[in-house]
């Protein structure tokens, strides 16, 4: 398979006809080696505009879905950033390369090992990563510039919307089967936050800590 063609042909295709066309983030997909990112049975498919289960009920999601979401939240070389759900690290790395430090969290203890030596090699080397529910597991007092989701929840959490900086996005996908919604939270000050729609999707569930809460796909 011509990796090269299909890593080109996935950024005219799929990631610039969604409008990603943030020529920052559209050169470092160009630069990441997606089937690195992925199980070697699905290598194939790595481009293609479609979700990769990687393990444990959870899935890779689409390059687009993944460009538009970080597009969304203008990540800059200074933003600390979290990631709920480091999955492989692909999208992980995607973030080591456009901001200034990235805590990723994954609460599968499988996932967070293959994504660890995977990062090793394909990150920016500003990458922390911790084996946790994501939902929970970080201090309060620590806030961050930008929170990404890596999976759907039913609601926005409280506890991460205030650890937002002012000023600071959060992003991810909210609702209900068979429509849900990507939603951006801006953090204007202490107790005021912007909350609006950015497109309609349907993705798989987070996988938390706890298998009876209805956030486990």
């Amino acid at each position: 398979m011509d990796y090269d063609l299909a890593r080109k042909n996935m950024i005219e295709s799929q990631l610039r006809t969604w409008d990603i066309l943030d020529q920052r983030l559209l050169d470092i997909f160009s630069l990441l080696d997606r089937q690195l990112f992925v199980p070697s049975k699905f290598q194939n498919i790595c481009y293609a505009d479609t979700e990769i289960p990687i393990g444990s009920g959870q899935v890779m999601l689409s390059p687009k879905m993944i460009g538009r979401m970080v597009q969304e939240l203008e990540i800059t070389s200074k933003d600390s950033v979290l990631e709920v759900g480091t999955g492989t690290g692909y999208t992980t790395a995607l973030l080591s390369y456009l901001s200034g430090n990235v805590l990723s969290i994954e609460i599968n203890s499988k996932l967070h090992e293959t994504a660890k030596k995977t990062l090793d090699n394909y990150s920016f080397g500003n990458v922390r990563l911790v084996e946790g529910n994501g939902l929970t597991c970080t201090d309060n007092k620590t806030l961050f510039d930008v929170i990404l989701l890596n999976g759907a929840l039913t609601s926005v959490p409280n506890k991460l919307k205030y650890q937002l900086s002012e000023g600071g996005r959060l992003l991810g996908v909210f609702g209900s089967p068979p429509i849900m919604t990507a939603m951006l939270v801006v953090r204007l000050t202490e107790d005021k936050f912007d909350v609006h729609k950015v497109f309609e999707t349907c993705v798989p569930y987070l996988a938390v800590a706890n298998p009876k809460s209805s956030f486990v796909f």
